[in-house]
């Protein structure tokens, strides 16, 4: 099947802002914790380690499914938009809020 220039342009666009969400999320989200939560690398390196066993869990299993389910665009789309809604969702939760509950330690991981 060859795809048209629309479809090559909703692959880019949608490419460039998986990239830019997940700059943001590795790149200013640690500089954030390390600001305003804890500057303990120990906190930061639990965070990335869960961010990357998340997603690692989650390609698996949502790409079984997929191949399962015969289809993969909407397992793509729909993810891409909770992943971006997720992302955005970080500057809304509060420190003060999760670490009484949690821990500071554990406050970085929620």
């Amino acid at each position: 099947m060859k795809l048209t220039q629309r479809q090559w342009l909703g692959i880019l666009i949608l490419g460039l802002v998986g990239q830019l969400a997940w700059l943001i999320e590795n790149m200013y989200l640690n500089l954030f914790v390390y600001h305003t939560i804890s500057s303990d690398p120990n906190v930061i390196a639990a965070m990335v380690a869960a961010s990357a066993i998340t997603a690692t869990l989650t390609t698996i299993f949502i790409g079984a499914l997929s191949d399962k389910w015969g289809k993969r665009k909407p397992f793509m789309v729909y993810g891409y938009i909770i992943w971006g809604l997720t992302i955005i969702g970080f500057m809304f939760i509060k420190i003060d809020w999760i670490e009484p509950i949690v821990g500071p330690g554990l406050a970085v991981l929620v």
